[in-house]
């Protein structure tokens, strides 16, 4: 019975035979009267399988303990530490400081003197004596036009004059003249004359000369073309060519600069001629002065239907560098006060009375003061105070930080307070998963 009980089948599927302890729990259950099929519901697990489960579990929860105290022994080395606010001893002197009330706007450079100069009359251009770029001088010639036609123009102009003035001495001698017929040769004369006077300027005007000292801005003729004829304009400090101002030479004065802004209506009206000005060119660090020379009551409306108005600030001086439609910035000075003043935080008030504490020999001494107007982070001291005086106040800083737990956490757990995804207890009878091969029998 021992051979078959420890032998093995070497046929698949050949069962093992019962063991003497198998056997003789079978009699004893025959005895007592227990079937084959109770002995086997109260067969228990080896001890062994069960020690190497405990052994494992409590090995994984001792690892989910010790991560936890980890993590918070981590967080509690690492978090951000409160910061702690600090009290400074700042110390200022009372001075004098200018203070300005300004008006300010973005404009585009000028010249302040500006000729569009055109022939008065139609006629071919015979010669342009410059070209863009050129420096011209006042009084220079720039180009010229055929006078065939203006030379006939003013001898019959001129004869037309002498037959009008032959015309109204006779009236003048003949008793039998009435009133009428005198004023109306007189009337033939004048506009006679007006038109010599006309025909001797386009003569004039076909050799055209600079009316300014300048740089050609601008050439628009050609020799051998025909000119259409137009007005010649000058403008001067302050006045405005206006964009659709042309010419057949443009001449520019590139020695003397004003800036053609626009201000709000709020802005304009607290502005009046005469103001100083401080103008900032763009790209240049330098700042040029000048005065505000013309402000125009006649404004315009955006697209937005904000209306604004055109100003024109002069520039002193002559200065260099400049060019005509560069961009500048420019600030109107409304007013200017000087005043001694010291910093807003070193003034304390009690009971209504404004006090500094003075510092002097190195004694600190609470001073009444009488104070004035505020201008940014600094006010007037009107009365208590002299220039040069040194105040001492106190500058606090910084500010209370952190120091909690992350968002969720628990003290002593895993973030967001629960355990270690898949620190539960396994699953299974008995709270201890059993394999698949095992839960089937």
């Amino acid at each position: 019975m021992a051979g078959f009980w420890r032998g093995r089948s070497s046929k698949k599927g050949a069962s093992r035979g019962p063991s003497p302890d198998s056997a003789a729990a079978a009699d004893t259950a025959a005895a007592d009267g227990t079937t084959d099929a109770d002995a086997t519901r109260t067969r228990r697990w080896p001890p062994s399988r069960w020690s190497r489960r405990t052994k494992i579990l409590a090995g994984v929860t001792a690892g989910v303990l010790v991560l936890a105290a980890g993590g918070t022994t981590a967080w509690a080395l690492t978090r951000p530490k409160a910061e702690e606010t600090t009290t400074t001893e700042v110390t200022a002197t009372a001075e004098k400081t200018t203070h300005e009330t300004t008006v300010t706007a973005t404009g585009t450079l000028a010249a302040q003197n500006e000729s569009y100069l055109s022939f008065p009359s139609q006629g071919t251009v015979t010669a342009v004596k410059v070209s863009v770029g050129d420096k011209v001088t006042k009084g220079q010639v720039l180009a010229t036009q055929d006078t065939t036609s203006l030379e006939s123009a003013v001898t019959e102009a001129q004869a037309a004059v002498d037959s009008a003035d032959s015309t109204l001495e006779a009236l003048e001698d003949d008793s039998d003249s009435t009133d009428e017929q005198i004023a109306a040769a007189e009337a033939t004369l004048a506009a006679a004359k007006t038109k010599l006077v006309s025909a001797e300027e386009s003569l004039d005007g076909a050799t055209m000369t600079s009316p300014i000292a300048g740089v050609v801005a601008e050439l628009n003729i050609t020799a051998g073309e025909t000119s259409s004829g137009g007005t010649s304009t000058t403008s001067g400090p302050g006045e405005t060519s206006g964009s659709s101002s042309t010419g057949d030479v443009i001449v520019v004065d590139t020695t003397k600069w004003q800036v053609e802004a626009s201000v709000s209506m709020s802005d304009v009206a607290e502005l009046s001629k005469g103001l100083s000005a401080e103008i900032v060119p763009d790209g240049s660090s330098e700042t040029l002065d000048g005065t505000l020379k013309t402000i125009d009551v006649v404004g315009s409306s955006s697209t937005s239907g904000t209306a604004t108005f055109p100003i024109v600030v002069v520039i002193d001086g002559t200065p260099s560098g400049l060019y005509i439609g560069g961009s500048a910035d420019v600030t109107v000075v409304l007013t200017s006060v000087e005043a001694l003043t010291v910093p807003t935080a070193a003034v304390t008030t009690e009971d209504g009375q404004a006090y500094v504490t003075v510092r002097a020999d190195g004694t600190d001494t609470k001073t009444a003061v009488t104070v004035g107007r505020t201008f940014g982070t600094s006010t007037e001291i009107t009365e208590g105070l002299n220039d040069g005086d040194e105040v001492v106040y106190t500058s606090t800083s910084g500010a209370r930080g952190g120091g909690q737990m992350p968002s969720g956490s628990q003290t002593g757990g895993f973030p967001n307070g629960g355990m270690a995804s898949g620190g539960g207890m396994p699953a299974g009878n008995g709270g201890y998963a059993q394999p698949q091969s095992e839960q089937s029998r």
